[in-house]
C-alpha cells in the first residue's frame, strides 16, 4: 500500500514517520494483519503487508 500526502506536499518529517509506523503497526495488529515493512519519504509512506486469504474486501 502507498499512502500519499495531498498534492504530494513534503510534510512527513522523521517524527511524523515514526508516529505513522506506530499507528499502522497497531492497526495491523488489531486486524490480525502482518506489517512486514514500513518506510517513507517526505510526501508518501510505503507499507508491505501480509494478510490471510480469509480476510477480503466486499464491494
Amino acid at each position: 500500500m502507498i499512502f500519499v500526502v495531498a498534492y504530494r506536499r513534503k510534510v512527513i518529517s522523521s517524527t511524523v514517520l515514526e508516529r505513522l509506523k506506530e499507528v499502522f503497526s497497531e492497526v495491523c495488529r488489531r486486524d490480525r494483519v502482518n506489517l512486514l515493512e514500513c518506510s517513507g519519504e517526505e510526501d508518501h509512506v510505503h507499507l508491505l503487508i501480509s494478510y490471510p486469504p480469509t480476510i477480503w474486501c466486499a464491494n
